[in-house]
């Protein structure tokens, strides 16, 4: 490899190029760790400066309210951003629709978003969170940083992490709390059977009745006893005001009985960013720039 080759390898990972990227502008076929030992330097530097370059730009984005947090060793712990926009519409207080995802950030660390419908049926990001873990700890601090400046929130749509649904109540314990329906199907059709799984797919069409498939549930339970199939059933036959539809269309949900509104940004965030793994800064930044964006071709 040339001396200008590494020279212009080490100007585009300073300016965020992925390996992949710089081989085709460069056109080079040689193994990933050549490639790396040119870069190494510059990643070195860029990951030793990742705070301070992550608490430049949240101060740099005015229409946000942000917080960061280190441990006494000044290593990351969690950050925070609630869209200001946001504060003052009626929605942000009435559905939110929650869930995290990772494989978006060098290090790992889960990215949480809450996501609102707004006045035009469109996504409005509320907030979002980079966090250490998904350890109920993690899901505690990030929320109750939110409810200090947003407040009770009515109701609660997310798939049935239970960490993150104890954090929720524990913070918000009179929220009507949603389990998404289409996350409840897969748990039936992976861990009990195809065949129960399409009787739940009846009766959320109305081709069978509640009452006909929680019989259904019983009777596999009876059928099967002390399996996890039969653990799965009993958890929600357990739980039925927070899935069965008689209940929960009762809390005005406008529609929003699973988390495909989240699950959705996450999808055309990542298209957004070319599935490239980012940076804290950069993600952050570029989360800003596509939720801004989101709000105003809404408007």
């Amino acid at each position: 490899m040339t001396y200008l080759q590494r020279s212009r390898i080490q100007i585009a990972t300073q300016e965020g190029f992925k390996a992949t990227t710089i081989k085709r502008k460069e056109n080079l076929v040689c193994s990933k760790d050549v490639l790396y030992a040119s870069r190494r330097r510059i990643l070195k530097e860029l990951r030793e400066d990742e705070i301070k370059i992550l608490l430049a730009i949240m101060c740099d984005y005015n229409n946000w309210t942000n917080g960061i947090f280190i441990d006494e060793t000044n290593k990351f712990v969690c950050c925070f951003s609630l869209h200001n926009h946001m504060l003052n519409c009626p929605y942000a207080r009435d559905i939110v629709i929650i869930d995290d995802t990772s494989c978006t950030n060098f290090y790992g660390k889960p990215l949480i978003t809450m996501i609102v419908e707004d006045e035009n049926g469109k996504n409005q990001v509320l907030s979002f969170g980079i966090m250490e873990d998904r350890c109920k700890n993690s899901f505690r601090i990030y929320f109750s940083n939110v409810k200090k400046l947003i407040g009770d929130i009515e109701v609660f749509v997310t798939d049935r992490n239970f960490t993150q649904i104890d954090a929720v109540c524990e913070l918000w314990p009179n929220a009507i709390i949603i389990y998404c329906t289409r996350h409840i199907g897969k748990n039936i059709k992976d861990k009990v059977s195809k065949e129960m799984y399409e009787e739940f797919q009846k009766m959320l069409h109305n081709k069978k009745t509640e009452e006909e498939l929680l019989k259904d549930f019983r009777d596999y339970i009876i059928a099967h006893p002390d399996t996890q199939a039969a653990n799965v059933l009993q958890g929600l036959l357990d739980s039925t005001e927070h899935w069965l539809p008689s209940i929960t269309s009762k809390y005005m949900h406008r529609g929003n009985s699973t988390s495909n509104r989240v699950e959705g940004f996450f999808g055309s965030f990542k298209n957004f960013t070319d599935h490239d793994i980012l940076s804290l800064g950069e993600l952050v930044k570029t989360i800003y720039i596509y939720a801004e964006n989101l709000f105003v071709t809404s408007r």
